[in-house]
């Protein structure tokens, strides 16, 4: 028993049981299938970014512009689909390619300049 309380993810578990919980009794709607289906939606954004940033990091780099990037490409498709009523797949693909042409710009910018930096520092 004391060597799976010592486990690093009892810790996480537990809270999410217990954050389950609480919100269970709060609403009787939260553990219907479309509130969790709604949830895991949300929660899938972050999950793949963090999974690539766990990545990164196992290979000893850090990437800082992730959050930034995986912002300003939301804010383009939002603004392309809502505010200019594009069609949403095609507002999806030309946001890809803004964050894409936008981060590529910058990073060649800096490989390219004469002042070398780290990979971390310049991400």
């Amino acid at each position: 028993m004391r060597r799976i309380v010592a486990t690093p993810a009892v810790g996480p578990f537990l809270a999410l049981v217990l954050t389950m919980a609480f919100f269970s009794f709060k609403s009787d709607r939260f553990l219907q299938g479309q509130n969790l289906s709604l949830v895991l939606q949300q929660v899938m954004v972050v999950g793949v970014l963090a999974i690539g940033q766990t990545l990164v990091i196992l290979t000893a780099g850090i990437d800082l512009s992730v959050g930034t990037v995986m912002a300003f490409g939301q804010i383009v498709m939002t603004k392309l689909a809502v505010a200019n009523g594009v069609d949403p797949l095609l507002a999806l693909l030309l946001g890809i390619l803004a964050c894409y042409r936008a981060c590529s710009a910058t990073s060649g910018a800096r490989s390219r300049s004469a002042i070398r930096t780290s990979p971390t520092a310049s991400s």
